[in-house]
């Protein structure tokens, strides 16, 4: 059972790795129309920015092409994923969707080029099986777990999952060598799935939806649809939602994520889609913007990360109204003596979070009770609307001991102005506005009316080097390859609510996905040093010259 996992999950992720989902009848024709969650890897563009050959000089390939127990079928399309008879022009497609009863139906689909040598991928998976011809497609199953079909143009392949217990899972064991048992399912329900999929009606499949389509053929690498609403129909608490109304937040609601590795960076896009009657409260209610001169107040020029979100508090009184929620508010509201007006008309809706001057000292690893000593600074801002109202929020929450000067946690207001933070004087320095620390980072977010920066290289540099060399090792790694990240909220555009988000790296002129893999491979040189030592009982003392450990990892061929 674990070989052909093992044999399996290699074949599919050469497949993945080598091949954007296309046949006759056009992007999402094979994918039902309520699929909850659909990957998609234009895995041409992936291989123009990260040649396959440029996997073979990393030792993970090496590695795994010289393990014994891989067979020799295996490694000759490990070698040359052509040969496993996969269009390595066309794409690779991964969605889930619920079975009959209580399981489920993971599918993989692709595009076939060679008819022949796909066929031939399949019996080596498993040899006891033989090809069966049916309505005009092939099926093939491997090791009665999941099954094959496929055509002269594309291949599905699909595994039907029951969905365990809580108990299943509890009576697996705690022993972290054994590789838990799979609930596979009914094979004969991943038979007819996988036939029904190559006949798939358009106006029950993806195919009819623009939306989905325009993903699809947008520039980009990788692309994530998700169906909010189907994946809220998954759980069985939905029932209880619908009687709420909390289903009015679901319903209709699709949203694409689109995926680019660039030079020095990965770069996103999002789209999310609302039923008619969420997007008019969006429209009609349009957050601020955050403004440079907002930010700049934050007492630190050491910023570790920052969220800030502008928003117009009528919005969420709408929203409670549509979910039924606002009566339960009211009811709760007035234990405290208070309204959902007081709520509402408190605050601007103009939120800031940030964390600064973040230092951290981490003990040796080896002792799994030691507890690292972090110091750090937090704010958190809102503005006042209308101070009386916001005084009686507070007066009411003070009475249940919600915020008290004397916890670690401190606040200060002015007219305009609450500010809370694990320090007094953070929380009275930013008040006092008189602070200018302006910074690259802030163009990044402000301008939109929501956005979060984080500098992981900052947090990598605040943690002091670890006794163990290893992880000093992977510290020194990381701090050379991360950056900075952001995210942004983009407003309105082509009926949705719009956002972009990217990913930094110290290298500016190297592809990321080369980045990655690059960097993937090193730590996996690292782990193998490290396994070596555990086993010869070596300690794992501070290195004396950091150059040690990178003499030990052997640099990549043509690198």
């Amino acid at each position: 059972m674990r070989n052909f996992l093992k044999i399996f999950i290699a074949a599919i992720a050469i497949s993945f790795l080598v091949s954007s989902c296309k046949n006759k009848g056009g992007a999402g024709s094979m994918i039902p129309s309520d699929a909850p969650m659909v990957f998609y890897a234009n895995t041409k563009s992936l291989l123009e920015k990260y040649p396959y050959d440029e996997f073979k000089n990393e030792q993970l390939f090496k590695d795994i092409k010289a393990d014994s127990t891989l067979p020799e079928w295996a490694k000759i399309i490990f070698n040359d994923p052509k040969t496993s008879g996969i269009d390595l022009d066309k794409g690779i497609t991964f969605f889930f969707a619920k079975g009959t009863s209580n399981n489920f139906n993971f599918i993989l689909e692709g595009s076939v080029k060679d008819a022949s040598n796909f066929e031939k991928l399949n019996k080596n998976l498993d040899s006891s099986q033989s090809v069966s011809d049916e309505k005009g497609l092939k099926t093939f199953s491997i090791h009665n777990k999941a099954i094959a079909v496929w055509n002269g143009n594309n291949f599905v392949y699909v595994f039907n999952l029951n969905s365990p217990s809580i108990g299943e899972f509890e009576n697996q064991g705690t022993d972290s060598t054994t590789m838990p048992s799979i609930p596979f399912g009914d094979l004969n329900e991943s038979k007819s799935y996988a036939i029904k999929l190559f006949s798939l009606k358009k106006d029950s499949s993806l195919a009819k939806d623009k939306r989905f389509n325009d993903l699809i053929t947008e520039k980009g690498d990788l692309k994530i649809w998700t169906n909010t609403e189907g994946i809220m129909n998954l759980s069985p608490t939905m029932g209880m939602m619908s009687m709420l109304k909390l289903d009015a937040l679901t319903k209709d609601n699709r949203s694409a994520t689109n995926i680019s590795f660039e030079n020095g960076s990965i770069q996103g896009t999002s789209k999310t889609y609302y039923n008619k009657e969420l997007m008019d409260l969006f429209k009609k209610y349009k957050p601020d913007d955050i403004k440079t001169d907002e930010l700049s107040k934050i007492p630190s020029g050491d910023i570790t990360g920052v969220a800030a979100i502008n928003f117009k508090p009528e919005l969420l009184s709408e929203i409670l109204k549509i979910t039924g929620l606002d009566g339960m508010v009211n009811m709760g509201a007035s234990q405290l003596g208070l309204t959902l007006d007081d709520l509402i008309g408190a605050i601007d809706g103009h939120i800031l979070f940030s964390f600064s001057d973040l230092k951290a000292s981490f003990n040796a690893p080896q002792n799994i009770d030691s507890k690292p000593d972090i110091n750090f600074n937090f704010l958190f801002k809102t503005g006042i609307r209308d101070q009386a109202k916001f005084k009686k929020i507070i007066d009411a929450i003070n009475k249940l001991n919600g915020i008290t000067n004397s916890s670690g946690i401190y606040y200060n207001s002015n007219d305009k102005t609450f500010a809370l933070s694990n320090h007094k004087e953070f929380a009275n320095s930013f008040l006092d506005g008189k602070q200018n620390n302006k910074a690259d980072w802030m163009n990044k977010i402000s301008g939109h009316s929501g956005g979060v920066y984080i500098n992981i290289n900052k947090i990598l540099s605040s943690v002091n080097t670890p006794s163990d060399s290893i992880a000093s090792a992977i510290l020194q790694k990381s701090k050379a390859v991360w950056n900075d990240a952001f995210a942004t909220a983009n407003g309105i555009s082509d009926n949705a609510i719009t956002g972009s988000f990217t990913v930094t790296f110290m290298d500016k002129n190297t592809n990321s996905l080369n980045i990655l893999n690059s960097y993937i491979d090193q730590l996996y040189q690292l782990e193998k040093i490290r396994k070596q030592k555990e086993k010869a009982g070596i300690t794992f003392a501070p290195p004396s010259d950091s150059t040690a450990i990178d003499n030990a990892i052997p640099a990549p061929d043509g690198k």
